[in-house]
């Protein structure tokens, strides 16, 4: 609709607040200030973690490599204009530049197999707690 319409669209939290950066852990815990502690938390929590990991089996996509696939995802989207992903130091920042240099868009062989994938995990997590 936006592109249609000659808008940009925006990106906010790319990384799902953090949760696809390969680094969470089950028993991963936040701050009493840190508002993922509300929603990162609990049975809910594991269950994503768990359909993150059989995605990322699925698509043999290592923790390491999480941010990149995850943010060359959503460029790959044409009516994306940009991603405004959180920085917590210089070297993430860095990281982030160095992706921009090597971007290449995934094609769409490569998309409807993630798409599948995820839409396969998702529904058995949203399933098991009936969503």
């Amino acid at each position: 609709e936006a592109s249609r319409k000659g808008l940009g669209v925006i990106i906010r939290s790319p990384l799902n607040s953090g949760l696809l950066t390969g680094t969470f852990a089950k028993n991963q815990t936040f701050g009493d200030n840190d508002e993922r502690s509300t929603y990162f938390s609990g049975p809910r929590f594991i269950s994503r973690l768990n359909a993150l990991e059989k995605i990322q089996r699925n698509l043999n996509i290592p923790n390491h490599e999480l941010v990149e696939h995850s943010l060359r995802f959503i460029l790959s989207n044409p009516n994306v204009s940009v991603i405004i992903p959180t920085a917590s130091n210089t070297d993430q920042l860095m990281n982030y530049v160095n992706f921009s240099r090597k971007y290449i868009p995934y094609n769409q062989n490569q998309l409807s197999k993630i798409k599948s994938s995820v839409s396969k995990h998702m529904e058995e997590m949203n399933q098991a707690f009936q969503l």
